[in-house]
């Protein structure tokens, strides 16, 4: 074969290479995000949390200084040691912060981790808990976490 026909079968077969990788980042891609039945991975912990004896979901009022349309909401099993947290219209945090949650029990406020907002402001996380809190809250501090809340509380719920 001539030199043209040459460079067209290798530009075919790159083609063909990259769309197959690229339909494996997608398929792997909703699983992760959907989970295996098509529901969001958070869903089947979310779930077990409420199927739990001492399952509860809480509403956490917003602060003055957030939007009316923002959500924060924690569903907990002491039992199951399981927390799922879901948010909704979060507005983005300023450079080099982030939202980070707060477990609240008897003694000081303890740090939940960091909070991955996503691009339409919502968040959906599943975390390990040790205890059964009085209150949940929610604060912007530095991206790397903080060990005290150093911000204003945004959004607090009393259980």
């Amino acid at each position: 074969p001539d030199l043209a026909e040459r460079r067209r079968r290798r530009h075919r077969t790159i083609g063909g290479v990259l769309a197959a990788a690229a339909a494996v980042v997608l398929v792997l891609g909703s699983v992760v995000v959907l989970g295996r039945d098509g529901e969001p991975a958070y869903a089947g912990a979310l779930a077990h949390v409420l199927d739990a004896p001492d399952g509860t979901v809480l509403t956490l009022e917003p602060s003055d200084a957030m939007d009316a349309a923002a959500s924060v909401k924690v569903a907990w099993s002491a039992q199951e040691g399981k927390a799922v947290v879901m948010a909704d219209g979060l507005p983005a945090t300023p450079a080099g912060t982030a939202y980070e949650l707060w477990f609240i029990g008897t003694g000081d406020p303890e740090p939940m981790g960091l909070l991955e907002r996503g691009d339409a402001g919502e968040l959906h996380a599943v975390l390990d808990i040790d205890g059964d809190p009085t209150a949940w809250g929610v604060t912007v501090e530095p991206d790397t976490g903080s060990p005290a809340p150093t911000g204003d509380i945004l959004f607090l719920g009393t259980a």
